[in-house]
């Protein structure tokens, strides 16, 4: 573990420190996991730092690390800085990074450095002509097809790199994404076409599960590719004639119940009782959900008041759940000005 106030009194004394390099800064960018690599002299006093920033690319099992204004250290010391790069190189294959970037805060003149980073693997990019340099690492890339120059900023000196991935990442990003194997346009126009009908069910359930919670009952209404059209029938009025249509279609009603959950632990003695209420209560004024975290006995609150409800409701028994279904189907067809008395 870092000593947090030696490494701040280290950044603070430094000529080369810098906000971006402290713990702070890697607070702030919080979608970045943080490592600190630190050089010590022979008193044990630190006289070397890098602080990486670690983030996973999207969809692929790989890192980048970056070093905001690293490293922090004297320039011109290539043992120290030798032993950074050493260390990231561990991190490297920790985390499956591909690429460590610094920008550090050195004079673009300062050949010596340059000289320094290159011998310890490093591209540094101080011309426009390096960037071809700098691309012919993507020619034997296992994800990378093609990379070229797309855009060039002479006024500001900013090139713009696009990278094209090959067609096997495609594929197997959108298995990663999807949960299939989708291999041919045909099976891709599939998978929207199920995406589409999944969709308008889902926007007929979320309407309902709203009225649900809202109201405490809610109705998913049948789609007109649900009806089912019975056998016409004729009807005599009279001397004349007609013809009886029956369409038959299952909705999906939705009830509001409350379940109470009761746990009563025996803690102990009157005042020890008060204390876990005290504890309790507290913890839920500052954040209302951590409540659930409390563990009593070993086990949290919230698993014990989860099962507690899902027993109560795993003993509904069968045959009432049939009757309040044949119930509710019999107000819906029969009107709502029977009479039906339901007995429990």
């Amino acid at each position: 573990m870092i000593d947090e106030k030696e490494y701040k009194e280290f950044l603070e004394k430094n000529e080369k420190g810098h906000y971006a390099q402290g713990l702070e800064w890697a607070r702030i960018k919080s979608d970045w996991k943080n490592e600190v690599i630190i050089v010590r002299d022979e008193k044990g006093k630190i006289k070397a730092s890098l602080s990486l920033l670690i983030r996973k690319l999207p969809y692929i099992n790989s890192h980048l690390m970056y070093a905001p204004r690293g490293p922090v250290c004297d320039i011109d010391d290539e043992e120290s800085f030798k032993k950074l790069i050493e260390e990231a190189d561990k991190l490297a294959k920790k985390y499956n990074a591909f690429m460590l970037k610094m920008d550090p805060d050195i004079l673009a003149s300062n050949e010596k450095f340059k000289k320094m980073a290159r011998k310890n693997g490093f591209i540094v990019e101080e011309k426009v002509k390096d960037v071809d340099y700098i691309m012919e690492h993507f020619k034997d890339s296992e994800i990378i097809s093609e990379a070229y120059i797309s855009e060039l900023d002479a006024a500001t000196g900013t090139v713009t790199i696009t990278l094209n991935s090959k067609n096997e990442l495609y594929t197997e990003t959108l298995k990663n994404v999807m949960g299939e194997m989708v291999t041919s346009k045909a099976g891709l126009l599939k998978m929207f076409s199920n995406y589409k009908e999944d969709m308008d069910e889902i926007k007929s359930l979320r309407s309902a599960l709203k009225m649900t919670k809202s109201t405490g009952y809610g109705i998913v209404y049948p789609s007109i590719n649900e009806l089912k059209l019975q056998t016409p029938e004729l009807v005599k009025q009279g001397s004349r004639y007609g013809v009886k249509l029956k369409a038959i279609a299952s909705s999906i009603h939705m009830l509001k119940v409350d379940v109470e959950s009761t746990f009563e632990p025996i803690i102990g003695s009157e005042l020890q009782s008060k204390e876990l209420i005290d504890r309790l209560m507290k913890d839920y004024e500052t954040d209302a959900s951590s409540i659930w975290k409390s563990e009593i006995f070993g086990r949290s609150l919230e698993a014990i008041v989860q099962e507690g409800i899902q027993a109560k409701l795993s003993m509904m028994p069968d045959n009432t759940r049939y009757k309040l279904k044949d119930t509710v189907s019999k107000i819906v067809n029969k009107g709502s000005n029977t009479l039906i008395a339901i007995v429990i």
